[in-house]
């Protein structure tokens, strides 16, 4: 595990987290520390369902983003102008 220190005393960042907060400092980050099972499907399950949600949204035409020639057809400026 990497250990961090603070700025100031340079003391281990867990040894001053435990100091300071009165607890022992518990690393949740996954780069730090393994997901366990449940934790795995957990995540696994809300990227898909936000996948799909992404991907709906993404193929809705009535939230299309339309170019700026697109939103000035129908308004009469591009006929006035030629």
């Amino acid at each position: 595990m990497m250990r961090l220190r603070n700025a100031s005393g340079g003391r281990p960042w867990a040894e001053s987290f435990a100091v300071d907060i009165g607890q022992e400092f518990t690393p949740n980050d996954f780069e730090m520390c393994r997901r366990d099972e449940s934790t795995e499907r957990r995540l696994g399950r809300a990227i898909r369902e936000l996948t799909a949600i992404v991907e709906e949204i993404l193929l809705d035409p009535a939230l299309a983003r339309r170019s700026p020639l697109e939103r000035l057809a129908g308004t009469g400026w591009l006929d006035s102008r030629a």
